[in-house]
């Protein structure tokens, strides 16, 4: 996937009511990525840094809570983590604790 496909992923998204809602109230987007490479959706990341307030709030820090999926700890997203380390903190939730991460209801709402 290249940054261009990505970005009008990101626009798509947002054009439809609901995803624009959810993006002023949560500032999530809720993308299907199923079917992508961990180096695509390592791009989609790096990409669409706008859409986890990089950009929108340079020096403060963001806490990022993320369940254990492979993909939060590929090899590929690492370069993009180092070098947002002084706005970007990842805390990641136990293993096998689907009830401690509150937005599995709510994506569960949305599907």
């Amino acid at each position: 996937m290249n940054r261009e496909q990505a970005i009008n992923e990101l626009k798509e998204a947002m054009k439809k009511a609901q995803g624009r809602r959810d993006f002023e109230r949560y500032q999530a987007v809720l993308l299907f990525l199923e079917g992508y490479q961990k180096k695509e959706i390592a791009q989609i990341i790096g990409h669409c840094s706008h859409s986890i307030g990089l950009i929108r709030y340079p020096t403060g820090q963001i806490v990022m809570i993320l369940d254990n999926a492979r993909i939060h700890h590929a090899k590929l997203i690492q370069p993009f983590l180092e070098t947002n380390r002084g706005c970007l903190k990842l805390i990641f939730l136990p293993p096998y604790s689907p009830y401690l991460n509150l937005i599995e209801g709510w994506w569960k709402y949305k599907e």
